[in-house]
């Protein structure tokens, strides 16, 4: 019997590792294992799964920035039993990932505010101390105090908007969440519409 070296042994080995590990991965045209794909030239087709139903609702929200925030809150107003999904592990988007001045940024003195869910997104975090005036340091400043007057951000001192505070608004949004009866659902991302011809189904 002829004595195998330790290199024959590797390279035997490699061979045979590498025979596996490409038939694994190349099923043949005519396979319908559940399991591996099928390698059909430079394409790869993917039998049929099955995938459980974890929840259902009347309104699926993904993504919670403020428009998700809004449309969440406006659907659970409505009635409609809802479901927010967001992939970080908080709620906010721009609001809490950043730092942002308010929803009304624009608001000058004698400004036609529209209110709604942005509005009470504003007052609900300065009830809960998750606001903070931006001209605090300028007020102290006469000259600035009387160019911010003019220019109507500040009516008699008091500023026409607040600015978020960013960890706090977390706080909030939970809140105002769970007050609806929304149901949340973080560290979840969303990858594809199940359709039913031009209807989203889930």
């Amino acid at each position: 019997m002829k004595k195998i070296t330790r290199r024959d042994f590797i390279n035997l080995s490699a061979a045979t590792i590498g025979t596996a590990i490409v038939s694994g991965t190349q099923p043949s045209a005519g396979s319908t294992s559940p399991v591996n794909p099928i390698v059909e030239g430079n394409q790869i087709r993917e039998s049929p799964r099955s995938i459980p139903v974890m929840a259902e609702c009347d309104v699926l929200v993904v993504g919670s920035g403020p428009a998700g925030l809004s449309a969440a809150l406006a659907a659970a107003k409505e009635g409609a039993h809802t479901i927010i999904v967001e992939r970080y592990g908080f709620f906010g988007g721009v609001i809490t990932q950043v730092n942002m001045g308010s929803f009304a940024w624009y608001r000058y003195a004698h400004t036609v505010d529209a209110g709604g869910i942005m509005k009470e997104f504003e007052s609900r975090a300065k009830e809960m101390g998750a606001s903070v005036d931006p001209f605090a340091y300028l007020k102290k400043i006469p000259f600035a105090t009387g160019v911010l007057e003019k220019e109507g951000l500040l009516v008699k001192g008091v500023p026409t908007y607040e600015e978020l505070d960013t960890e706090m608004f977390k706080h909030v949004a939970d809140t105002m969440l769970l007050e609806a009866g929304i149901v949340p659902i973080l560290h979840c991302f969303a990858v594809s519409a199940v359709m039913d011809g031009n209807v989203i189904k889930g």
